[in-house]
């Protein structure tokens, strides 16, 4: 190999390399496809070794560049110039489909586009392997582009399905307090008068304090605000809750074992549990006075 030779073909070998180092860095940004498909066009055509007879043309994701040499002039109407020329073509491949294509030319005319006698230049083995190497680098792209598409896709529907889900969890809130007003109206027009009356009957004080449990119980059932009621029955035996509910009505503790046939140290037993299960330290507080507080809010119980 001549010394002459050699300069040349690393001057060729510097130029390829700038082409793949330059679209790397393109290509790994995020920008719009014209963007890319005009930048792989110039560059891959000013990386050839006859950059002024050569056509480069970038199809990718229906979007399309031509980059022509000067040598050529304004001979951009895509590849009929290179029907009798020199013709290479790379496929750009993902992993889903043929998203297009870089194609070189060098077609058979003069700048003047004059038909020429000359056979056109040859791709070089190496161009070829440029022309690969940039269609790869092309394909990748594709693949990221696909992959932040169907990314942001799912994100998307996600938000769409969050969106329906509170749509859905409002309308149910709105339902839940609907009934919950239709349940209070209802208590406070039809059964609490019953109630009323029916206390006015009776003679007996245990009668009394079960009728007294009850109208607590109904006018809880018609509360929006039930965090106590709910934190006090998850922590409770189903009796302890039962004594919980009489207690809350003020039953003395005699009352409670007569109603439920227990002995009196026994309902006591359970009172102990109760404060004990309710966090309730301080021996001053009266546990009745407790039960008809919010000083019970969700897991939080206040000493």
């Amino acid at each position: 190999m001549s010394a002459q030779k050699l300069p040349a073909q690393l001057r060729e070998r510097e130029k390829e390399l700038a082409c793949v180092y330059r679209l790397s860095r393109v290509l790994t940004a995020q920008h719009p496809v014209t963007e890319i498909v005009a930048t792989v066009a110039d560059t891959v055509r000013e990386a050839l070794s006859h950059p002024e007879l050569a056509i480069v043309r970038v199809r990718l994701d229906d979007v399309e560049a031509v980059s022509t040499g000067e040598s050529l002039g304004d001979t951009t109407d895509g590849v009929s110039p290179c029907k009798d020329g020199v013709v290479l073509s790379a496929p750009i491949n993902t992993t889903r489909d043929r998203v297009g294509e870089l194609r070189v030319c060098y077609p058979p005319r003069h700048a003047d586009g004059t038909d020429r006698d000359a056979t056109p230049p040859q791709l070089l083995e190496h161009e070829r392997y440029l022309l690969e190497a940039v269609a790869t680098l092309l394909a990748d792209n594709g693949e990221r582009r696909h992959a932040i598409d169907d990314l942001e896709e799912a994100v998307a529907a996600e938000n769409r399905k969050t969106v329906a889900l509170e749509e859905v969890l409002t309308q149910v809130e709105e339902l839940r307090k609907r009934n919950l007003d239709e349940i209070r109206t209802t208590i406070e027009a039809e059964i609490l008068p019953v109630l009323s009356r029916l206390e006015g009957r009776l003679r007996e004080e245990p009668e009394h304090s079960l009728l007294m449990t009850i109208r607590r119980s109904l006018q809880r059932l018609g509360s929006h605000d039930r965090s106590q009621y709910r934190t006090v029955r998850n922590r409770l035996s189903p009796r302890e809750f039962e004594i919980a509910g009489m207690v809350a009505s003020g039953v003395p503790t005699k009352q409670i074992a007569e109603i439920l046939n227990l002995a009196p140290a026994t309902v006591e037993r359970h009172r102990h549990s109760i404060r004990r299960k309710l966090g309730i330290r301080n021996e001053s507080i009266n546990l009745a006075t407790y039960l008809r507080t919010d000083d019970v809010e969700g897991d939080r119980i206040v000493p």
